[in-house]
C-alpha cells in the first residue's frame, strides 16, 4: 500500500450515502432491485457502488471506499451474474463493465498493489476477454445503441492489463513473483500484435515489452505461443495461424479471434492472386476447404464471407464452389461485422464463472493437439458424411421434382389440346355471330344514318334560331353597354368639372395665403432694417462720442506737454547768454535752448517759422547732438529670443518686477522708490505692446501687442508662435522666483528699480542655478542709466552668474520724445486700427 493513501472503512458494496441519494434520483440498475418494476428501492446486500468520473471533497472522505472484505463480497457478488440465465450476457456485461471499473478505483485510491489486488485484476481481465468474443455479434450501431462496444471494452481491458504489470514488476523485485504472471503478459502481447477496430498495432510497445520480460516469463508456454502465432500472423500464413489457434486455451483463442476478419481476408486474396491464372478465368475453390482452412462454422459462412469480399459463389456437380478470379477481392467497409466462433465457444469450462477464476490452460501439447485434432478430423468426417447425404436427399428429391414436372406437362399439354378444340368451335360460333351481328349493324347503321340526318336538321334549325335569340341578345346589350357608356361620359365631365372648380378655389386660396406671407415677410424684413438701421445710428453715435472723447483726450495731452514744452524753454531762456547765441559750443546750455525752442512748437516747426523772421546769416555752429532715441524693449528681446530657438512655437515671457530693499514705511526713501517701481511697470508694459517690425541680426521679429510673434531666417520657413508676458511679484526681497514660477517660460524680464540692492539680492530674484529656467534669456531693465551701468558693471566682474544670454537696458533711455514723423506714423497707425475697430 502506497505511503499517505486513502483506508477505507466502508463494510458494504456501496456506501449507504450513495445508496440514498440514487434511489431518490431513480437510478437502480435492473440487478440491483428487489422488485424489478421499482427503479427507487434497492437493498444493502442489491447495491454496488458505481463508478465515479471525479473524485472531489464530497466523496473522498474514508467511509466511501470499500474495505478488502467488502471489495471480495461485491466480485463474489458481481461473479454470481455471471451464471444467471434469466438475463441476456449484454445487459450483464454493462453493469459489471460499470462496477468492475468502480472496484478498480477503490483500489488504486487505497494504493493496494499486493495479491489481494492482482486476483482482482486478473478476474477483470479474464471478464473482458470473455466478453470481446461472446458479445461480439451484438455490436453497437446507429440502430442499436445499447449494444456491445467492442472499443470500451478492449480499452478498459488494457488499462487493466497496464495496471497489472506495475503491479507483477513491484512482486517480481520483492522476491514474490505472481503466479499467473506469464498468462497475462501474453494477453498483452497478444493485443499489441496487429491493428484490430480502433486500436492500431505497436510493433515498437511489442518489443519493448518482450525484451522487459524476465527470462522465466519469455520462455513460458503462453508467450511462446504468442511468438508462434504473431510470426503466422505477420508472414500470412493461414494455416499455421488458425492450427495455432486450435491448440490455444480458451481465452486466448478469444482473443485471438479479434484477428480472424483480418487473416481469413487476407488469406482470400492470396487464394485468388495465385490460383487464377488470368483476370477473366474464375477457378472454383470448395467452400468445405475454406470451412477447414478458416477455421469458419458453416458453408453459409464461407458463402457470407466470400460474397463479403467481392467473390462470386456457385454450385457444381452439386458441390459449393467459390470462383476465385484474380483482381476482384475487395475489402469491404467499416464496420466490418464479426461472427461468434462456435468452435472456440465449444472449448469454454462450462459456467462462465469459471471462466474469469480459472487459469488459462497452457496450449496443448503434442499428443494433445494430435488427439483434439483426430476428433476434430472425425467430426469433419462426419459433417462431410451428412453433407454427402444431404446432398443425395437433395438428389432424390430433385428427381421426384422433376417426375412431377413431367406429369404436370403431360397434363399441361392434355388440357391445351381440350382448350385448343374448345376454342375452334368457339371461334366457328363467334364468326357466326359476327356475322348476324353485322347484318343488324348494317341495319342499326342505315337506321342511325336516318336519325343523324334527322338530327343534323333539327339541330341546323336550332341552331339557327338559337343564333338569331344571340343576335337579339348582343343587339340589346350593345344598347345597354352604349347607354352606360354615355351615362359614364357624363359622369366623368361632371367629376371633371368639379375638380377643375375645386382645383381652381385652392389655387386661389394659395395664392391668397402666399400673398399673406409675402406681407408678413416684408413687414418682417422692414421690421429688422428698421432695427438695424436704428442699430447702426447708435453705433455712428457711439463711435463718433469715442473719437470725440479721444480727440479731447488727445487736444488736452497735447496742451500740457506744449506748455510742459513752453516751461523747460523759458528755463532754458532765461539761462541763455546775450549775443553769443550765434556761436555756442555743441552741448552747450544755449544749443539746448535753441533744440526746446524747435520743440515748443510742438508739432517740429522752427521758431524762425514760427515767428516770420529768416535764421540769421551768420555762420553757425555744429548742430548740436539729438536726444537719445526711444528703446525699442522688443528690439532688444528679438535677439535673445532667437538664441532661445527659433522653431519655438510658445514665446513666453516672464517679467520680475524687484521690490525696493526692506524699508520703514516712515523713511523718505519709501515713497520714491514705489513710485519709481510703479512707472517701471507701466512702461514695461507699454514696450510690451508695441508693435512694429524688428531687424535682427539672425532674422525679422514682428510684435503684434502681446498676442504673435513671427520670426524667420534667412534659410528657414517663417515660424508663428505666441507671445505673451505675466507680471511676477516676490512676496519679499528674499524669495526665489523658483521653476513653477517660470513654467512655459521662454525669457525673464527682471525690471530693478534702484542700484542700490546688491548683486546677491538680485541673484535672489532669479532661478536656482540647477533648475532649467535659470538657463533662459535674462532681460535686466533699470531705472536709470547709472544703475544699467551698475548692473554692467556686475556682470563683467562675474559677481552675477548667468547661464543662459543677458541684455542690460536703462528706462531713461527712453526718456525723449520721438520725432515728427515717428509721432506721425504712430497717430495713422492707431487710426487705421480704430477705424478697423469700429467696422
Amino acid at each position: 500500500m502506497r505511503s499517505g493513501a486513502i483506508v477505507g472503512t466502508c463494510e458494504e458494496m456501496c456506501p449507504e450515502v450513495e445508496r440514498e441519494r440514487r434511489s431518490r434520483l431513480s437510478d437502480i440498475q435492473i440487478f440491483e432491485r428487489p422488485d424489478l418494476n421499482n427503479a427507487s428501492l434497492t437493498s444493502a446486500e442489491l447495491a454496488v457502488k458505481r463508478f465515479a468520473r471525479t473524485i472531489d471533497d464530497s466523496n473522498n472522505a474514508p467511509e466511501f471506499f470499500r474495505t478488502r472484505g467488502a471489495l471480495s463480497r461485491t466480485m463474489a457478488y458481481l461473479r454470481a451474474l455471471l451464471d444467471r440465465q434469466d438475463a441476456r450476457l449484454g445487459l450483464i456485461h454493462k453493469f459489471l463493465w460499470d462496477r468492475y471499473r468502480s472496484v478498480r478505483q477503490d483500489l488504486y485510491i487505497q494504493g493496494m498493489d499486493d495479491e489481494f489486488s492482482v486476483n482482482i485484476y486478473e478476474e477483470v481481465v479474464r471478464f473482458h476477454l470473455l466478453s470481446e468474443h461472446e458479445l461480439c455479434e451484438e455490436e453497437a450501431s446507429i440502430t442499436e445503441m445499447e449494444g456491445f462496444n467492442s472499443h470500451l471494452n478492449m480499452e478498459q481491458m488494457n488499462k487493466a492489463l497496464i495496471s497489472l504489470n506495475e503491479m507483477y514488476n513491484k512482486l517480481a523485485a520483492s522476491g514474490r513473483p505472481a503466479q499467473h504472471e506469464a498468462e497475462f503478459r501474453a494477453y498483452h502481447l497478444l493485443s499489441l500484435m496487429g491493428q484490430h477496430g480502433k486500436f492500431k498495432g505497436d510493433q515498437q510497445a511489442f518489443l519493448s515489452m518482450l525484451q522487459a520480460m524476465r527470462p522465466d516469463v519469455r520462455g513460458s508456454p503462453a508467450i511462446q505461443w504468442v511468438l508462434k502465432l504473431q510470426r503466422a500472423f505477420a508472414s500470412n500464413n493461414f494455416v499455421r495461424f488458425f492450427a495455432l489457434v486450435r491448440q490455444a486455451p480458451y481465452l486466448l483463442a478469444c482473443l485471438s479471434h479479434i484477428y480472424f476478419g483480418q487473416v481469413r481476408g487476407r488469406a482470400l486474396r492470396t487464394l485468388g492472386d495465385t490460383l487464377a491464372p488470368k483476370a477473366d478465368t474464375p477457378v472454383p475453390l470448395e467452400l468445405s476447404w475454406l470451412v477447414e482452412a478458416l477455421m469458419l462454422d458453416s458453408l453459409d459462412q464461407a458463402q457470407q464471407l466470400c460474397s463479403m469480399h467481392g467473390f462470386a459463389t456457385s454450385v457444381q456437380a452439386g458441390v459449393p464452389v467459390v470462383l476465385l478470379l484474380k483482381g476482384a477481392y475487395v475489402d469491404p467497409p467499416p464496420p466490418v461485422p464479426r461472427k461468434r466462433s462456435g468452435i472456440i465457444s465449444a472449448m469454454a469450462p462450462g459456467a462462465r464463472s469459471l471462466v474469469v477464476t480459472t487459469p488459462g490452460v497452457p496450449p496443448l501439447s503434442a499428443e494433445e493437439a494430435a488427439a483434439m485434432e483426430r476428433q476434430r478430423q472425425a467430426l469433419l468426417q462426419r459433417q462431410r458424411e451428412q453433407e454427402a447425404q444431404r446432398a443425395q436427399q437433395a438428389a432424390e428429391q430433385q428427381r421426384h421434382q422433376e417426375a412431377a414436372a413431367a406429369a404436370v406437362a403431360a397434363e399441361a399439354r392434355r388440357q391445351q389440346e381440350q382448350q385448343e378444340a374448345t376454342r375452334l368451335a368457339e371461334e366457328a360460333r363467334l364468326r357466326e355471330q359476327q356475322q348476324q351481328q353485322q347484318q343488324q349493324a348494317q341495319l342499326e347503321l342505315q337506321r342511325q344514318q336516318q336519325a343523324a340526318l334527322e338530327e343534323q336538321r333539327r339541330r341546323r334549325e336550332e341552331e339557327a334560331r338559337q343564333q338569331q335569340q344571340l343576335a337579339e341578345l348582343r343587339w340589346q346589350q350593345e344598347e345597354q353597354q352604349r347607354a352606360a357608356a354615355e351615362a359614364e361620359r357624363l359622369r366623368r365631365e361632371a367629376e371633371e368639372a368639379e375638380r377643375c372648380r375645386r382645383e381652381a378655389a385652392e389655387a386661389a386660396e394659395r395664392q391668397r395665403l402666399a400673398e399673406l406671407e409675402r406681407q408678413r415677410l416684408e413687414e418682417l424684413r422692414r421690421q429688422e432694417e428698421e432695427r438695424r438701421m436704428r442699430r447702426e445710428a447708435k453705433q455712428r453715435w457711439a463711435m463718433q462720442r469715442f473719437y470725440f472723447a479721444r480727440w479731447r483726450a488727445e487736444a488736452r495731452r497735447r496742451i500740457e506737454d506744449r506748455k510742459r514744452q513752453e516751461r523747460l524753454a523759458a528755463n532754458l531762456k532765461a539761462c541763455r547768454v546775450g549775443g553769443m547765441a550765434a556761436r555756442k559750443a555743441p552741448g552747450s546750455v544755449a544749443s539746448a535752448v535753441a533744440q526746446a525752442d524747435e520743440i515748443a512748437e510742438g508739432s517740429g516747426v522752427p521758431q524762425w517759422q514760427a515767428n516770420g523772421k529768416p535764421p540769421s546769416t551768420a555762420p553757425s555752429a555744429p548742430a548740436a547732438p539729438a536726444t537719445k532715441a526711444a528703446i525699442d524693449l522688443a528690439a532688444v528681446a528679438a535677439p535673445l529670443l532667437l538664441q532661445r530657438s527659433l522653431a519655438a512655437q510658445s514665446l513666453y515671457w516672464k517679467v520680475l518686477l524687484a521690490p525696493p530693499p526692506v524699508l520703514h514705511a516712515s523713511s523718505r526713501l519709501w515713497g520714491p522708490e514705489q513710485q519709481r517701481l510703479q512707472h517701471l511697470h507701466s512702461w514695461l508694459a507699454l514696450q510690451l505692446q508695441r508693435g512694429r517690425v524688428l531687424q535682427a541680426a539672425s532674422g525679422n521679429a514682428y510684435v503684434e501687442g502681446p498676442l504673435a510673434l513671427r520670426v524667420g531666417a534667412a534659410d528657414a520657413a517663417e515660424v508663428v508662435a505666441e507671445l505673451a508676458t505675466c507680471m511676477a511679484v516676490p512676496d519679499s526681497s528674499t524669495q526665489h522666483c523658483g521653476s513653477a514660477a517660470l513654467a512655459g517660460a521662454s525669457g525673464i524680464i527682471l525690471a530693478l528699480p534702484t542700484s542700490r540692492a546688491g548683486h546677491r539680492e538680485v541673484q535672489q530674484r532669479l532661478p536656482l542655478p540647477s533648475s532649467m529656467a535659470a538657463r533662459l534669456p535674462v532681460l535686466l531693465v533699470a531705472a536709470t542709466d547709472a544703475a544699467a551701468q551698475h548692473w554692467r558693471e556686475e556682470i563683467a566682474a562675474s559677481r552675477l552668474a548667468f547661464t543662459g544670454p543677458v541684455q542690460v537696458v536703462s528706462v531713461e533711455e527712453a526718456g525723449a520724445c520721438p520725432g515728427r514723423a515717428s509721432r506721425r506714423a504712430l497717430s495713422s497707425q492707431r487710426d487705421s486700427r480704430l477705424a478697423v475697430a469700429a467696422s
